[in-house]
Parts: C-alpha cells; sequence; structure tokens
C-alpha cells in the first residue's frame, strides 16, 4: 500500500466544473479515485424543495386551527390530529423505509416515492375542501405523513453520497435546514389566505399544484448515485450495500477476533484512506471495525476506545437499536431530546389554540409568531453547530441550551397570562432560538454517545422518541387546555422541560466517535 505522501493531486475543473479529487500517483481515476460533481447542488436543492413543501403541508391547519375547526365542525382534538398524524404514522413506518434506502439504489426510489406519495396526500386533501370532506383531507394528510418518512432521514444520506468529506455537513445543514424554513413558511402564510373556511380549496389546490410539478421534477432529474463516488467512504458504503443485496448478511466479527486484528497496533501500514479518515467517521469506524465488502483490514489501536461489546457497523439494524436501548446514557439523551421537540412540536402545533382565548380573532399574528418561533430557531441551530464544532463541549453546550430553554418557556408563559403581543413576540423568540438549537445538537451528541453503531441508528431512535413524545404532549395539553386552561397546559410543558434538564444534567459525556477520530489523526 502506497502512503498518503506518495500521493498526488490532480484536481481539476472538468465538465460543468465537476471537480476531481486525489488520485494515486501513476493510478488511473476509475481505479480509486473520487469525483464532485457540479449536479450535486441540484440533487440538493430538488430534495430541499421536496422537504420544504411537505412541511407546508404537515403544519398547514395549526394556525388557522379555529377556522378548520369551525368550517368542518370538528373538535380541537380532530382537528390537532391533521399534525399529529405526521408523527403517528413516522414510527413504524420509518423502519420500512429505512430499509428500501438501504437498498442499492434506495436513494432515488426512496426519494421517488417520498415526491409520489406527497403529491398524492396534497390531490386527496384537496378533495377533502368542502365542508363535508373532513374524513378525505385526514386521509390525504395521512399519505402526505407517509411521504415524511421518506423525507426526514434524507439530508445525512444525500450528502455521504454526494458530497465530498468537507462539505458534507454543509449539505446536511441545508436539508435540514428546508424542512425548518417549510415550518415558518407555513405559520406565516396559511393566516394570510385562509380568512373562512370557504377560502381553504384554492389553498390546498395552490399546494396540489405545487407539490406535482416537484414530483415531476424529482423523478426527472433526481439522482440517485453519482458515476463515482465522492469519497473513499461512500465507495465503501456502496460495496456494503451490494455485498447485502447480494449475499443477504452483513459480516459479522466476533469480540475475539477484534483483538486478534488489533495485535497489529504501532504497525505503519497506514493505506491511501487515512487521509480522508481523519474527516471522515464513516471511514474511520469501517477502518475500525475492519469492514469491507470481502475482506478484514487490520485494525488501530482506537479499537481500544471501544467499548468490548460495541458492535460493528457490519453488525444487523436489530442489534445496533437494542446497542443504543442498552445504554444509560443514550437512554436519558433520548429521554431528555425527546421532551424538548415534544414541546417544540406542541407549541407550534397548538399556538392558535393557546393564543385564541387572550387574543381572539388575531389569526395572522399568531402566524407570524410562529414564524418568529421557527425562524430564531434556525439561528440558534447554526450558532450552536459552529460552537460545537469549534469546541468539541457537547455537555455544556446541552446544558447551557436546556437551561435556557426551559428559562424560555417560562418567559412565554408568564407572557401569554399577563402581558400583550409585543412581549409574546420577545419571549416567543427567546424560546424558540433555544428550543430548536437542541435538534441537530441532539442527533449529534446521540451519535457520539452510540458510536459505532450507525448514525442512520441512532438518528432514527431519536426521531422515533420525538413523535412519541409530540402525540403524548399534544393530546395532553390540549385536552388539559379544554378542561382546566391554557395556564396549567403552559406549566406542565414548563414541568416536562424540567424533568428533561435533569435527565440531560444526569448524561455523560461520552465522545466515543471524536475520540476515534482524535486517534487517527494523531496517527
Amino acid at each position: 500500500m502506497q502512503s498518503p505522501s506518495e500521493y498526488r493531486s490532480t484536481a481539476h475543473d472538468g465538465p460543468l466544473g465537476e471537480t476531481r479529487s486525489p488520485t494515486p500517483a501513476g493510478g488511473a481515476a476509475d481505479d480509486d479515485g473520487t469525483q464532485l460533481y457540479t449536479r450535486r447542488w441540484a440533487v440538493l436543492a430538488l430534495f430541499a424543495l421536496l422537504s420544504f413543501s411537505n412541511a407546508v403541508m404537515w403544519i398547514t391547519f395549526s394556525p388557522i386551527s379555529s377556522i378548520v375547526g369551525e368550517w368542518y365542525d370538528k373538535s380541537d382534538f380532530l382537528v390537532n390530529c391533521l399534525s399529529m398524524v405526521y408523527m403517528a404514522v413516522y414510527i413504524p413506518l420509518v423502519f420500512a423505509s429505512g430499509w428500501i434506502f438501504d437498498r442499492p439504489g434506495g436513494l432515488r426510489s426512496g426519494t421517488i416515492w417520498g415526491a409520489l406519495l406527497n403529491a398524492a396526500g396534497a390531490w386527496i386533501r384537496y378533495g377533502g375542501k368542502a365542508a363535508s370532506g373532513f374524513a378525505i383531507l385526514m386521509a390525504g394528510q395521512a399519505v402526505a405523513s407517509v411521504a415524511q418518512t421518506f423525507i426526514l432521514g434524507v439530508p445525512a444520506l444525500l450528502a455521504a453520497t454526494w458530497f465530498g468529506p468537507k462539505e458534507r455537513s454543509t449539505a446536511t445543514g441545508l436539508g435540514v435546514l428546508a424542512n425548518q424554513v417549510g415550518i415558518a413558511f407555513g405559520m406565516v402564510l396559511s393566516p394570510q389566505v385562509v380568512d373562512v373556511g370557504g377560502d381553504l380549496g384554492n389553498y390546498l389546490l395552490a399546494q396540489a399544484i405545487a407539490c406535482t410539478a416537484i414530483a415531476v421534477g424529482i423523478c426527472v432529474l433526481f439522482s440517485g448515485n453519482p458515476p463515482k463516488p465522492p469519497s473513499q467512504a461512500a465507495a465503501k458504503q456502496l460495496q456494503q450495500q451490494q455485498a447485502r443485496s447480494h449475499h443477504g448478511t452483513q459480516a459479522n466479527f466476533s469480540h475475539e477476533s477484534l483483538h486478534k486484528l488489533s495485535d497489529h497496533d504501532h504497525h505503519d501500514h497506514h493505506d491511501h484512506h487515512d487521509d480522508e479518515m481523519i474527516h471522515d467517521p464513516i471511514a474511520a469506524r469501517r477502518a475500525l471495525i475492519g469492514v469491507t465488502a470481502h475482506s478484514a483490514a487490520p485494525l488501530s489501536q482506537s479499537t481500544q476506545l471501544l467499548s468490548p461489546t460495541a458492535p460493528s457497523d457490519g453488525m444487523g439494524y436489530i442489534q445496533g437499536v437494542l446497542h443504543c436501548l442498552k445504554d444509560r446514557d443514550f437512554v436519558l439523551l433520548l429521554l431528555a431530546y425527546g421532551i424538548n421537540v415534544g414541546v417544540f412540536y406542541a407549541v407550534t402545533t397548538l399556538l392558535n389554540q393557546i393564543l385564541t382565548p387572550r387574543f381572539p380573532g388575531e389569526e395572522v399574528q399568531f402566524g407570524w409568531i410562529g414564524f418568529v418561533v421557527v425562524v430564531s430557531g434556525l439561528a440558534g441551530s447554526v450558532l450552536s453547530g459552529v460552537y460545537l464544532d469549534r469546541t468539541g463541549r457537547f455537555q455544556l453546550t446541552t446544558m447551557v441550551i436546556y437551561l435556557s430553554t426551559t428559562i424560555g418557556m417560562v418567559f412565554f408563559s408568564l407572557a401569554v397570562e399577563y402581558t400583550g403581543l409585543a412581549p409574546i413576540y420577545v419571549a416567543s423568540g427567546f424560546l424558540g432560538f433555544f428550543v430548536t438549537a437542541l435538534l441537530p445538537v441532539g442527533f449529534e451528541y446521540a451519535a457520539e454517545i452510540s458510536f459505532p453503531v450507525a448514525e442512520s441508528t441512532s438518528s432514527g431512535l431519536v426521531n422515533c422518541i420525538s413523535q412519541v413524545f409530540g402525540i403524548v404532549l399534544i393530546v395532553g395539553i390540549g385536552e388539559l387546555q379544554n378542561s382546566v386552561g391554557v395556564s396549567a397546559g403552559n406549566w406542565l410543558l414548563t414541568g416536562a422541560l424540567g424533568l428533561g434538564l435533569a435527565a440531560m444534567y444526569l448524561t455523560r459525556e461520552q465522545l466515543r466517535r471524536r475520540q476515534v477520530d482524535k486517534t487517527f489523526a494523531i496517527q
């Protein structure tokens, strides 16, 4: 094997500005070269539009819940179900969509499924525009919620498939950002265009036309995999996908074999993938556990950083899930993260019902308040991510965010109970900044604690628990508001955040993935 110093850069501008990454000196690019394609940004943009549209459809009815309830003559609970169905459907179907994405060509086929279901759901919703069509409306929302299971987990996969090691975080962030922007857009747009129930039909028709156009664009233009992978990690991942498809099994290594392979430590046999693994935790993991499509490579000294019972990346999905659920710190993080996101779902879904008793007829203002919650959260997400990249202080960051979120919920509850709309705007901005800031931080923290379990497994569990808490809090708070009052519901959300803060405090900072990255960097 050649060392990194024996490799030269052959980066150059190809057709349409394509750039080739470093390839072996004297070797053909087709052997082990990687390439970045300009159209990767078009692929990301197409997906962003799909995610944006699906988020708009989710939040459509929440800012105008009173109008929807009057038009269809339905209770607040049934109107809230238009939002909760997204959460309920995600929990069981995420495993099926995950299986599709894990197949060769899964990125394209899974995204097309998401786009077609999104468009179909939009047209079914339009069919329920009449005052007697609530059941049809709910059916369309359910179909759109199935589409969501093919959307939420795509950003990280798309980034790993199309983007180089130094672009993946940016690409993932943009993919996630599109969904949040869709929520903000829907919060503002719905009350602007729907003054009475009769306006709903034209609004749903416009959404259906837009979703159809996006679906056509996805089917025609969306590419699943580039001709050449953007990184060696992507190449190895593709090899494993193909191996699983052909053989129906994954490579599993016993605890004894891990120790045998670790005996190769201190040997200076680094291949040409080492430079990338310093920046690529996926490739680092694959080197650590010795997984390739057909053989096991020597492990580095970093193996000693892993738990003796830690699963390999080649293990089955269920084994990875069980490993996470047996980890005390991962379970505590799940509890804390789930409560935080559940509170976010409850506030955005029930915002109209929280504010209407004190400010009747101000639906447009409620939409803008929801917009402030989401947009301020976008800033919080970006800043928290930048701080983590620079410091790696996960526990401190999450504790500050969580404590600030709890304070923000106290501020919001007091503002709703005792003040006017202006202080509520301020309180909403403060609450939104911190409650949303934990979203990307939680995903990264879960990946650190559960390493070397695949990020898709840990993020899937985090997403599932978030939907569970979202349903519980929306139903519980909604009923409490109707029976006791809005104030009781707000203070219960505050108490839930206090419980989550305690769980986060008890979580021990275990940055296993970063420890491995540092070890490779030193070597």
